[in-house]
């Protein structure tokens, strides 16, 4: 299995390769946390300025 950021996370957590699907999960959860906080951010500054 050719390792990602994900499966390589999860090697150095637990000590042991991950199977696929692990990887996979983590790998998709990852990406939702991180357009979540883009998304937060963004939005944030937007609400936030002052309009005219």
């Amino acid at each position: 299995m050719t390792s990602g950021h994900a499966a390589n996370f999860l090697w150095m957590l637990k000590g042991e390769e991950p199977n696929e699907l692990e990887a996979r999960v983590f790998d998709v959860a990852m990406i939702l946390h991180a357009e979540h906080e883009m998304n937060a951010s963004t939005g944030s500054r937007r609400w936030s300025r002052p309009r005219r």
